[in-house]
């Protein structure tokens, strides 16, 4: 269609995959998610290309030692999928992460 940004997803769920077994990472993803009402999916690694294709996330948020050991592959699957990968360290847990999120959401889906 004419005028539209060829960035924009045209996705009907905004998706964030989550890639982490941490559970301190699970409940603050979970509530960055409904606060700002997107999908979250939580997945392992091995699953997490499969989920990436099917829901085409606008951002991947993977912990710190999973990135460190399948770095390649993460930002692989985030590449196909066009989305921004946030490595969980410390500071980006909470408030830092749901204002990252939200400012992406508003780029990708304004």
């Amino acid at each position: 269609m004419r005028g539209e940004d060829p960035t924009k997803r045209h996705r009907a769920v905004a998706t964030v995959l989550l890639i982490s077994d941490r559970s301190e990472h699970i409940r603050a993803c979970q509530l960055c998610a409904d606060e700002l009402n997107v999908r979250l999916e939580h997945r392992a690694l091995k699953d997490a290309a499969e989920v990436a294709a099917r829901w085409q996330p606008f951002a991947v948020v993977v912990n710190e030692a999973v990135y460190n050991s399948a770095a390649a592959q993460v930002d692989a699957m985030a590449r196909e999928s066009r989305a921004t990968t946030f490595v969980l360290r410390g500071i980006l847990i909470g408030e830092v992460l749901r204002r990252s999120l939200s400012k992406l959401l508003d780029q990708y889906f304004a």
